[in-house]
């Protein structure tokens, strides 16, 4: 099977994804490329902040947004906020 241009979704069990994801988030099957980097620029396109500043030139609020955004991205059940 040609595997090139594709990802293996998280809910695949070749145990190299995320820990506790299984089949039972109802994500099955493989992914094209164009799908993630559709999402991705989507998800970019929400963002205020451009892409590519040097992670020293932003402000505390800034890093803390984009600690969050990061958080965010993977849909996690639950978030544990400090």
């Amino acid at each position: 099977m040609n595997t090139r241009g594709k990802k293996k979704a998280s809910g695949d069990s070749d145990n190299s994804g995320d820990a506790g994801m299984g089949d039972s988030d109802g994500v099955s099957g493989d992914v094209d490329d164009s799908d993630v980097s559709s999402r991705v620029v989507s998800l970019l396109g929400e963002l205020s902040v451009p892409v590519g500043r040097r992670v020293s030139t932003l402000s505390g609020g800034e890093c803390q947004r984009t600690a969050l955004a990061r958080a965010l991205v993977n849909d996690p059940e639950i978030i544990i906020l400090g």
